[in-house]
């Protein structure tokens, strides 16, 4: 039961802040020649209280330089291993990790 809860969480969080920018501000959805996809900055900008505000901004750009993060590692290990390779067959293999072998 409780893993059903868990799993419903995630689109609940996505769905019920659109829900609520439509209810409490329909004008300014409206007149937004972007339509709905301004919803959940409406929202951030408009109820939340300054402080909480600023929280939520650095909140917001971490979790994009963790997205940056990512792409980056991803990035480095296909030109080190597909690219790099090809451009320099000098260089030796990396080594194993230590482990059985196989």
């Amino acid at each position: 039961v409780a893993a059903g809860w868990l799993k419903i969480l995630p689109p609940l969080m996505m769905v019920v802040p659109g829900i609520a920018c439509r209810v409490l501000f329909p004008a300014m959805l409206e007149a937004s020649p972007e339509g709905y996809n301004v919803a959940f900055p409406i929202m951030v900008t408009e109820v939340l209280p300054s402080p909480v505000l600023g929280i939520m901004v650095a909140a917001m750009l971490a979790a994009l330089m963790s997205s940056l993060a990512s792409v980056f590692n991803s990035t480095s290990t296909i030109f080190t291993m597909d690219v790099w390779r090809h451009l320099s067959p000098s260089t030796p293999p990396p080594p194993r990790p230590p482990g059985p072998p196989p």
